[in-house]
């Protein structure tokens, strides 16, 4: 599951991030999460993407053949996100140990 919106990481409302990523697991256990931002971020775009920061990093990381894991994709898109809004956006990345070396780029 995506959420590419501004403050994503309060999809629990009042409840922080791992309280909402716990009572998406109990009923999915094999479903990966990835927020834009943390709940008290705004999520940062650019004229010069076409889009925000998240989908920018997931176009480059779906076009990179060398990530080869889901696993190494949340690492890819969490870094690249940092780097690409200078540490102003963290994106939220639950990726259970259970699907975190399925194939992505075979």
């Amino acid at each position: 599951m995506i959420v590419d919106t501004c403050h994503s990481g309060s999809i629990a409302g009042d409840q922080d991030f791992s309280k909402a990523i716990d009572a998406i697991k109990a009923k999915h256990r094999d479903i990966a999460i990835i927020t834009a931002s943390t709940g008290d971020e705004v999520s940062q775009e650019s004229n010069d993407w076409g889009h925000g920061a998240l989908t920018k990093a997931i176009i480059e990381a779906i076009k990179d053949k060398k990530l080869k894991t889901i696993e190494e994709f949340g690492k890819y898109i969490k870094q690249r996100v940092k780097s690409l809004t200078n540490g102003k956006q963290n994106p939220q990345i639950h990726i259970p140990q259970s699907i975190g070396k399925l194939k992505i780029n075979p």
